[in-house]
């Protein structure tokens, strides 16, 4: 098992330990480098290949971050373990993450205590009555290298909002 990074496809079907056995459900992967962490102590970065993923279709979110969880999108999908994060190519190796309209695409339910990176994505189609269409972040998220699309809220922040009010 792989306790430093899980790896997700759009075509996955394993249990995310290489690009190989990469899973297909980033959520599921979110949730499993959760319990590796509470488990082992350590907290598994997310590699997600080129492609486009809608997560949860049936929550007012698509995706939910999670404490020191860092995603990081724009590769190929064959990348090596020691690859160099800043030789991605984001134009070719496009990782989209899509709320179809219908639902915010990014969410951090709190102000995390451990600082986890979004990297490399293009959040878009994002919708919310409330802020934060695109992404709804809070304190100590390091956002690098994403682009907000065509994302729409009721509120404020239609591609991004910072609620940086609650930094306990």
């Amino acid at each position: 098992a792989n306790y430093d990074r899980l790896y997700v496809t759009t075509t996955g079907e394993g249990n995310g330990d290489t690009w190989a056995t990469a899973c297909g459900d980033l959520n599921w992967t979110m949730e499993t480098a959760t319990r590796i962490q509470s488990k082992y102590g350590t907290f598994p970065d997310i590699w997600v290949s080129a492609g486009t993923y809608y997560g949860d279709t049936l929550s007012s979110d698509a995706f939910t971050m999670r404490e020191g969880v860092s995603m990081y999108g724009g590769f190929a999908g064959n990348e090596p373990a020691d690859y160099d994060l800043s030789l991605r190519d984001f134009a070719a190796n496009a990782t989209i993450l899509d709320g179809q309209h219908r639902r915010r695409v990014v969410y951090q339910p709190n102000s995390f205590n451990t600082r986890t990176a979004l990297d490399g994505f293009t959040i878009q189609n994002g919708y919310t009555t409330g802020s934060g269409g695109g992404s709804y972040l809070q304190h100590n998220t390091a956002l690098s290298n994403c682009h907000f699309v065509n994302n729409e809220s009721q509120n404020s922040g239609g591609g991004l909002y910072f609620n940086n009010s609650n930094n306990s």
